[in-house]
């Protein structure tokens, strides 16, 4: 937060796990037939945070999904106050996490849509950087 006010982009990357374990103590569990239970607690939502204070920034952010893609995205879009949302099924063999290659959907709060084919990495990125700066142009326009 402390690097918002000069930027005009922001790219929010996904988040690691949407929670955490918050009070383990420093000792090894011993293996018994008892089931052991663990207190989650939500890490903090860093893409609302910013959204709810990005005043004329574009904002973009990323959601990992299982199903309901373009729901699912169009709801984080809202709720987070974000312009475009980078989204990906992943649970797609051979895209995402522990792949070099990448296949997803851009929504963006014009209403409009986008899928990039599966491709490398590098040119995903390539492509969400294009759309990104052709979003910001059409956001101004209208102001």
């Amino acid at each position: 937060m402390a690097h918002l006010e000069p930027a005009t982009i922001l790219i929010k990357a996904a988040a690691v796990a949407d929670y955490h374990v918050t009070d383990i103590a420093p000792q090894k569990l011993k293996k018994t037939a008892a089931r052991v239970t663990l207190d989650l607690d939500p890490t903090p939502d860093i893409l609302a945070e910013v959204g709810a204070k990005k005043g004329d920034r574009l904002l973009i952010g990323f959601a990992a999904e299982t199903q309901n893609l373009v729901a699912e995205a169009k709801r984080k879009m809202t709720t987070k106050n974000a312009d475009m949302v980078v989204a990906n099924l992943v649970n797609q063999s051979g895209t995402g996490f522990e792949s070099d290659e990448n296949e997803v959907t851009l929504v963006l709060r014009t209403g409009e849509t986008h899928h990039i084919e599966r491709a490398s990495k590098r040119d995903v990125a390539h492509q969400i950087f294009d759309h990104a700066l052709r979003l910001r142009l059409a956001l101004h326009a209208k102001q």
